[in-house]
């Protein structure tokens, strides 16, 4: 369905792409008000269409009550082995007008006000899908637009998806063209307001690629659950001009020297919970190997305030849950590692978690552990409750190994507390640099 003009409206009906549809192209169209799914893709023969500058729960009047748009379903389901759907635009541009690119926000995807998820992808022979340049909860017009669980929900082991992706990049222009500061999200997604679930649960999901994506307002940002393996979560590194001449299928513009890049990190603002939580997810063990299908998380910053919505920093950054072992955060480089900052309570929290012997541990190299507690200051027993602002709380946890080698150092600073151990035996910090910290170190 194709529109090159005024977007079409479909109420009252789904889009529905079954059996052998494939090579389909849904593009700019209004789908609001539907019982049932928004647009529903599935089919084991139903590979590769696509979805660009698609709404969804927004009628043709965007202060319509909220209720009246809403489709009683997802916003886009995709099952029953379909495969390779791409969702937005993968040569999206969005730069000043007269510059590099094309697009704008036209072909953008708003996968809004759902009474289910915005986007739900299930079945382990689903497979192969990329979203890019989407949005998915937020707000129209000052108008609640939230999905009623998840953003984006991936379960039942499906695998090989790809979300966001390649630039997410702050540029600056040269005094000769004005100043220009921004963050251009391009390829990127973002996943906001989900008040009763994630901004994306991965859930019995194997394989997937999470990269340059906005997450705020959500309970929780990321939620890995139910045995999710080999999750790709960030991605380390600097954009180097190379990638630039890809991105861009030509020269730079406008000069070099006035460009400052900054590899593709997923940024987590506020969150009512917790930015990212793992939980009974990870790596298989078998002793005397190394971890096999680990998630790795590697470049991303976690628990800063959200200025523009106003908020206040999450409760906590990263919080690792149950039988979550073997999973990697950091890296051997310092361009690996991981940003918890400005959390209330903690920047990481381990809860509840045993590790069967020490090859079973968590890895953490070269995260940076920042100003924890900067809104929670004050006088706390820390002998008598869990005091807030620690950089790293490990609760009701037995035999925790923390930080790998001084070569390679966690570091905790400017906190109000650097460790902070409850009710936890038998554990082991090791390798870490811990300094500046308002009131006790361990």
């Amino acid at each position: 369905l194709s529109s090159s003009s005024a977007a079409s409206d479909v109420y009252k009906r789904q889009i529905h792409l079954a059996g052998a549809s494939s090579n389909v192209l849904i593009r700019f169209c209004n789908i609001y008000g539907n019982t049932g799914d928004g647009i529903r893709i599935d089919g084991a023969d139903s590979i590769e269409n696509s979805i660009i500058g698609v709404k969804t729960g927004i009628g043709t009047n965007a202060l319509l009550e909220e209720f009246l748009s809403r489709n009683t379903g997802n916003g886009l389901y995709i099952g029953g082995g379909a495969k390779q759907v791409q969702v937005g635009n993968p040569e999206h541009r969005r730069f000043p007008p007269g510059r590099i690119g094309t697009g704008g926000d036209n072909d953008r995807n708003y996968f809004y006000a759902n009474a289910l998820n915005g986007i739900h992808i299930n079945g382990s022979d689903t497979t192969g899908h990329q979203i890019q340049t989407t949005y998915v909860g937020g707000s129209t017009f000052g108008v609640d637009r939230t999905n009623g669980v998840n953003n984006l929900l991936i379960d039942g082991g499906s695998r090989r998806n790809s979300v966001g992706g390649l630039p997410s990049m702050w540029v600056t222009l040269g005094s000769s063209t004005g100043s220009i500061s921004a963050l251009d999200p391009t390829l990127a997604c973002r996943f906001r307001n989900a008040a009763n679930g994630a901004g994306i649960l991965l859930d019995d999901a194997h394989n997937n690629s999470i990269i340059g994506c906005d997450f705020s307002g959500n309970k929780v940002g990321l939620h890995l659950r139910n045995g999710s393996q080999n999750n790709t979560i960030g991605n380390p590194g600097d954009i180097n001009a190379l990638v630039m001449e890809k991105i861009f299928l030509g020269p730079v513009d406008f000069p070099e020297e006035s460009i400052t890049l900054f590899r593709p990190f997923n940024f987590f603002g506020f969150h009512t919970e917790v930015c990212i939580w793992v939980e009974d997810s990870g790596a298989t063990i078998t002793e005397g190997f190394l971890p096999a299908n680990p998630n790795v998380f590697q470049g991303n910053m976690l628990g800063m305030a959200d200025e523009k919505q106003g908020a206040l920093p999450s409760d906590v950054g990263l919080k690792i849950t149950g039988t979550s072992y073997g999973n990697i955060f950091g890296g051997p480089e310092t361009s690996s590692g991981n940003r918890f900052d400005v959390a209330n309570l903690a920047g990481v929290l381990i809860e509840g978690v045993t590790y069967p012997s020490p090859g079973h541990r968590n890895h953490f190299r070269n995260n940076l552990f920042k100003f924890n507690g900067l809104f929670k200051q004050g006088d706390f027993d820390a002998r008598t409750t869990t005091p807030p602002g620690v950089g790293l709380l490990i609760k009701d946890s037995d035999k925790i190994i923390f930080g790998e080698s001084s070569k390679a150092p966690n570091t905790i600073q400017g906190n109000n507390y650097g460790v902070y151990l409850e009710n936890t035996t038998n554990s082991t910090i090791r390798g870490n640099i811990i300094k500046d910290l308002s009131l006790i170190h361990i």
